[in-house]
């Protein structure tokens, strides 16, 4: 994986997100770190795209890459759409 990119936000505090959804991965050394869901990671784009109003787009389209990469295997669809109506982003999710 010479060229890969990977992008890594580590928080300060607790997850965010929802603890059922959240995914244990274990790495090589046998210890295991913990990330939110795909589904997560989406809202917290668009909830950072609508409060930046528009001035980071890349926001939007890191959302909408996550979403054409895992909306056939991983996205619990429902659980997407609920959230997205919590967070008012749901102009964004389409059926």
């Amino acid at each position: 994986m010479k060229n890969s990119k990977l992008r890594l936000k580590i928080p300060y505090s607790d997850l965010e997100g929802n603890e059922e959804k959240f995914v244990e991965i274990e790495l090589k050394s046998g210890r295991s770190i913990f990330v939110i869901a795909v589904e997560d990671i989406i809202i917290h784009r668009l909830e950072s795209f609508l409060v930046s109003n528009a001035q980071f787009p890349e926001d939007y389209q890191w959302a909408y890459r996550m979403f054409l990469l895992h909306k056939d295997d991983l996205i619990d669809h429902e659980y997407l759409k609920a959230e997205s109506i919590k967070t008012s982003t749901h102009k964004w999710i389409q059926e």
